[in-house]
């Protein structure tokens, strides 16, 4: 995009399902207004399938969301639309603030119907309100590319996301209201024999008609501001087992970059030990009893070793 235009950037996907029938695309365009401080503005949209159920603030039985996956899995997928607004700029060095506005609707299967405690729920969810955030680098060296691009060429100190989400009812016809605050701290490292530390920090609070979707899943990556990388937590636990509205989790990793077990072109495998800790809660718990999920009340670990660059 730099070679056509210097400040504006597009993008988007396009896109067709032979099993259910239906289109999926997205588009986006980000206007870079003072490059000095990489202050920029962004708007995209998107309708896609989506997984059934995740948009619901509660459900009262595990036997309704298990027939939706059984209809998911025979691709009679729920569908989303979502446009988001967001504006972005580094007023200092080492901070970037992020502020938007998230509009998201939900419709759910075509061919089935939710029953909830007798109760028809909602065909459509609507899930609007506005985002926060920072992200904070202390000391970071930064490098800035002919088209105005701004690589971050790291530091000796943590960088810090601090997101901040609040749902209102009434928004944009918005169904549903509630706050979620999410800390995320990420550190690397390196020592002289070659070897290096990745530690992760991520902490969160939510309240209010908190969905699914907007919870804390310790075997996945979350959608946030920054788009931050983390990788995939508590690796030996079933996808169920722990969600979590208020929660901590913590991940070391240690490469022994310099343990060899052999040198090729394409292959130089190392070993390395990874340690995993999470404990958190579900807000309200009864009113998600119909998911059948737990949260790792008591804490839980997990350790283990790992091979890296078998393949290069």
């Amino acid at each position: 995009n730099a070679k056509l235009f210097k400040n504006v950037s597009l993008g988007g996907y396009f896109g067709y399902g032979f099993m259910d029938k239906r289109f999926k695309y997205g588009t986006s365009i980000k206007y870079t207004f003072l490059p000095a401080i990489d202050a920029w503005v962004r708007a995209s949209y998107s309708d896609d399938v989506y997984s059934p159920g995740l948009e619901l603030p509660y459900v009262k039985r595990a036997k309704p969301i298990q027939e939706l996956l059984v209809s998911w899995v025979k691709n009679e997928k729920s569908h989303r639309s979502r446009t988001q607004f967001d504006l972005s700029l580094m007023p200092l060095r080492s901070l970037r603030l992020q502020a938007g506005i998230d509009i998201q609707n939900t419709t759910m299967l075509p061919n089935y119907t939710l029953t909830v405690d007798g109760e028809v729920a909602p065909s459509r969810v609507n899930i609007n309100g506005y985002r926060l955030g920072l992200r904070w680098k202390h000391g970071e060296n930064l490098m800035k590319t002919a088209s105005g691009r701004i690589f971050s060429m790291g530091s000796a100190f943590p960088a810090v996301w601090l997101d901040y989400f609040s749902a209102q009812k009434g928004f944009l016809d918005g169904d549903l209201s509630f706050q979620q605050l999410r800390l995320y701290i990420d550190q690397k490292f390196r020592y002289l024999n070659g070897s290096s530390t990745n530690i992760h920090i991520k902490a969160g609070w939510a309240d209010g008609d908190i969905t699914m979707m907007h919870m804390h899943h310790f075997k996945s990556v979350q959608d946030r501001v920054m788009k931050v990388f983390t990788m995939n937590v508590l690796e030996t636990y079933p996808e169920n087992a722990f969600f979590a509205s208020q929660y901590f989790y913590t991940s070391v990793i240690h490469n022994l970059n310099q343990l060899k077990i052999w040198r090729l072109k394409k292959s130089s495998p190392h070993p390395g030990v990874r340690l995993n800790y999470g404990i958190g809660r579900i807000h309200n718990q009864q009113a998600h009893n119909g998911f059948d999920t737990e949260a790792p009340t008591n804490g839980v670990g997990e350790i283990g070793l790992t091979l890296n660059q078998i393949i290069k």
